[in-house]
């Protein structure tokens, strides 16, 4: 089994034609990487997808969990389905449906996990209830801390910071893809960090989500060697 890097996405509106490459999101990012020669048939695209979580359409989140894989059979997990990750509905109940969704990110990941031989897990998720879900699934399977393959993107909550994070992640993904770097942390840039300075962090985050509240050691990555 070769190894590969898992690039985990926000799955997006083209879920309902059983195509995430489909969707505008995906389809900028693919061509971000090809823009910069990244070779990526060494990167396997997954998308973090409440509808796995909240509508299981095929019945399968108990053993497959909220993580589908970039793959025509995967993808077809979610067609003809589509569900918005509106951060109202994931805070309801004091925060229920987001510990439900962690709950089935988790059963992804670690099937993932079990089944292909993951080098590097890179998450740029700007969505915020699945960025925080992750987070708290990851922290799971790490036994209180990030994986030490995983890069942890601090994305902001816009398509375009998305947009930046993968632009930005060019470097990293290099090092990658050459085995040069060790993860196990968040990853950020300046431009991310003045933002969060400008408006703050989201409020009456529980503390098993607030990942910027733990000691994790954080890569900016301006100063990450060429």
């Amino acid at each position: 089994m070769k190894e590969i890097i898992l690039l985990l996405l926000p799955c997006n509106p083209a879920a309902r034609k059983g195509n995430y490459f489909a969707g505008r999101s995906w389809e900028v990012i693919r061509n971000i990487y090809k823009r910069a020669r990244i070779d990526l048939r060494k990167v396997l695209f997954a998308a973090v997808d409440s509808i796995i979580t909240f509508r299981d359409p095929v019945n399968d989140k108990e053993t497959l969990g909220a993580i589908v894989l970039g793959t025509p059979i995967e993808m077809r997990r979610v067609a003809n389905h589509d569900l918005h990750p509106a951060w109202e509905f994931f805070k309801k109940n004091n925060f229920e449906n987001l510990r439900i969704h962690a709950y089935y990110v988790e059963i992804g990941l670690r099937r993932v996990f079990r089944n292909y031989k993951i080098k590097y897990l890179i998450a740029i998720l700007n969505v915020r209830a699945y960025r925080l879900a992750t987070y708290k699934a990851l922290i799971n399977i790490g036994d209180g801390d990030l994986p030490p393959n995983t890069f942890f993107f601090d994305c902001p909550d816009s398509p375009a910071w998305l947009f930046h994070c993968a632009k930005e992640s060019i470097k990293l993904l290099r090092k990658c893809l050459l085995g040069e770097v060790r993860g196990g942390c968040i990853v950020t840039t300046s431009k991310i960090r003045e933002y969060i300075r400008r408006v703050g962090r989201p409020r009456n985050i529980p503390e098993e989500f607030a990942y910027w509240r733990k000691n994790h050691k954080e890569i900016l990555l301006e100063n990450m060697d060429p």
